[in-house]
């Protein structure tokens, strides 16, 4: 009986002890670059043969500059444009 209290004793101990270690990690947190995009219509009416057109507006909180970011733009699956704005074409049959 007396061994059983001496090891519940110890534990107890052993979890108490590793509960004050001081933990050594990495805590040095930096900024990520949120980015807000406007200026897409939700809804866009073309004739097929027409030129498509569209220019986002781009905010970002640590980039002023455009060059850090990649453009893709898809139409069924299909990628149409890496460019900021869009200039295209419709000529596929939707």
């Amino acid at each position: 009986m007396i061994r059983k209290f001496v090891n519940v004793i110890i534990c107890t101990a052993a979890l108490l002890l590793t509960g004050c270690y001081e933990d050594l990690g990495n805590y040095d947190y930096k900024d990520i670059n949120e980015v807000s995009i406007s200026g897409i219509p939700e809804n866009i009416s073309i004739d097929r043969f027409d030129l498509l057109k569209v220019e986002p507006l781009l905010e970002s909180t640590l980039y002023g500059d455009e060059s850090q970011f990649d453009y893709e733009w898809t139409l069924n699956k299909k990628v149409i444009a890496n460019t900021r704005n869009l200039e295209y074409e419709v000529n596929d049959n939707l």
